[in-house]
Parts: structure tokens; C-alpha cells; sequence
């Protein structure tokens, strides 16, 4: 690597198991894993619902997560924004949920 020159980032190894299973607690309150958008769709809504949610699957590099991004991340989402399939983010704010057995997150802040 050329002198001077900042490393490209890389997704966060085991990040989704670490969120997922909620122990990222123990790596500090300052946990912000990088992962990446393997797609960004619009998704289905409601008859009736104006509201545009978009569903975000990620990747950690070995496993993938289904996502849906808060009506605030919205604009980034869009064909304009910069969330967008292939692209790294870093998490800042998130929710896990659980439905049945299955567990998702729901992005509530991203850089």
C-alpha cells in the first residue's frame, strides 16, 4: 500500500452473530460494525400505507441478515441515495426484532 494511503474498510467479522445474539455489549457502547448491502429494495406496503420502507440485506462476510431500514434512512435508500447494493455501511443505531424464529434489524441510523 502506497505511503499515506488509509486501507479500504472491510465488513465487521461476526457482526451479525453479534448482533443478532445482542453481545456486542460487551465490545463497548461505541459498537458501529461495518457491514455490506447485498441488495436494497423497496418494500411491499399496505394499501393505504404512504410510507416508502425499504428492505436491506447485509452481510458480515459470512452470514447475511434481512434488514429494514427506518422511514428516516428512506431518502438514502431511493434510486438517488446512497445506500445502495454492493455499498459498505457502518451501523450506528439499530433494533433487533424477532418474529417467531427468525430475528431481523431494523436500521434506525447508518453511515
Amino acid at each position: 500500500m502506497p505511503p499515506g494511503r488509509k486501507p479500504e474498510p472491510v465488513a465487521t467479522a461476526a457482526a451479525i452473530a453479534a448482533i443478532v445474539e445482542e453481545t456486542h455489549g460487551k465490545q463497548g457502547l461505541e459498537y458501529r460494525p461495518i457491514l455490506q448491502a447485498l441488495d436494497v429494495r423497496l418494500a411491499a406496503t399496505r394499501e393505504g400505507q404512504k410510507k416508502e420502507r425499504y428492505r436491506v440485506l447485509v452481510s458480515d462476510g459470512t452470514h447475511f441478515l434481512r434488514c429494514i431500514a427506518a422511514e428516516a434512512l428512506a431518502p438514502l435508500c431511493c434510486d438517488t441515495g446512497t445506500l445502495k447494493k454492493g455499498c459498505l455501511i457502518q451501523l450506528k443505531q439499530w433494533r433487533v426484532t424477532r418474529i417467531q424464529t427468525r430475528a431481523g434489524i431494523v436500521l434506525l441510523d447508518v453511515e
